[in-house]
């Protein structure tokens, strides 16, 4: 058994793809398995992987048909034999070679549900690069409970909605069978839930070693649509109507649908109101989630909590505009 799976879903990707693979590939540590699911590229994309695999035999391929990044990912999850697994997304990579090294030592210590790290953001249009800001100190290494440990991590915006920066024991993931749904725009903020409602340990490595590609310095506004607002919407509902689940799991959940709740109100700027009709009046409905405020820009909301609903997505409309909000999704 591997210690490793990196699960890569590739889809016309063949101008990023070397650079990808070459990063994991290029790894100190040798004891993993890359897992590229092609799903339907029609592009190079599934003949770089087929090269590759012909050429390193940790390299797996998995040729299917276009279902989607959430598909992608639970067909290499579905084949993943290694000990802990992590996700890569084909247009990003790791500028560290020693990052899976790095890893399987803080595992040697001690085995933990989850591990999570930094990313560098890489705004490919101005060629330059960018820290998220997660940045931790011996605060999180001292903390003496879970809970504690969550808090700090949502403090310092650490706990993103994003697959790619956590590695996940695979006996965690099979135990509680968590996979991505199928269909749905923003499924890392499901998955992202899923962890929190079973999480039991929690690792930060704190390295910076992900490169996030960003297209160009307004992607975060440039592919937002109304799908993409009903699933957010969705799955908010959904789980901040979770009931008979413990005290702490509630508070970590209800601090985690508050970030994506103020990404929701953003981003709801970017469509024409009167496409969004009831679903801003059913939104508007969860308005007190801003009262659950581990996350520094969901304070930021709650400091003008007294302005109202419909004030606040103003200001925050404007600070997504002007400021480029760092906000992952």
């Amino acid at each position: 058994m591997k210690l490793f799976s990196i699960i890569v879903p590739v889809y016309r990707v063949e101008e990023y793809l070397h650079q990808c693979v070459d990063s994991v590939l290029s790894q100190s540590f040798k004891d993993f398995e890359l897992i590229l699911v092609d799903d339907g590229s029609d592009d190079g994309s599934p003949q770089i992987c087929d090269e590759y695999a012909v050429k390193d035999e940790r390299v797996r391929v998995i040729h299917k048909a276009n279902g989607g990044a959430s598909s992608a990912r639970n067909t290499g999850l579905d084949i993943a034999c290694g000990e802990y697994v992590l996700f890569l997304d084909s247009d990003d990579y790791w500028d560290d070679n020693d990052a899976l090294k790095k890893i399987a030592h803080i595992i040697d210590n001690k085995g933990y549900d989850v591990i999570t790290f930094g990313c560098k953001k890489f705004y490919q249009k101005n060629n330059i690069f960018g820290g998220n800001g997660c940045i931790g100190d011996s605060k999180f290494e001292n903390a003496l409970n879970l809970q504690e440990k969550i808090r700090y991590l949502m403090n310092k915006d650490i706990y993103m909605s994003c697959a790619w920066n956590k590695v996940i024991n695979r006996d965690f993931i099979e135990k509680y069978k968590l996979r991505f749904r199928i269909g749905q725009l923003g499924e890392d903020i499901e998955w992202s839930i899923k962890i929190l409602l079973y999480i039991n340990s929690v690792y930060f490595l704190n390295k910076e070693f992900y490169v996030y590609r960003k297209q160009n310095t307004e992607s975060a506004t440039a592919n937002i649509g109304m799908k993409n607002l009903c699933d957010i919407s969705e799955v908010i509902i959904q789980y901040a109507s979770l009931k008979d689940i413990e005290e702490d799991r509630k508070l970590y959940i209800d601090n985690f649908l508050a970030q994506q709740y103020v990404l929701w109100i953003a981003l709801s700027t970017t469509v024409k109101k009167k496409e969004l009709g009831d679903l801003l009046k059913k939104m508007k409905k969860y308005w007190y989630l801003v009262d659950y405020n581990y996350y520094p820009y969901v304070k930021k909301v709650h400091r003008v909590k007294w302005m109202g609903f419909s004030v606040a997505r103003i200001l925050l409309g404007l600070y997504l505009r002007y400021r480029r909000s760092p906000i992952c999704i």
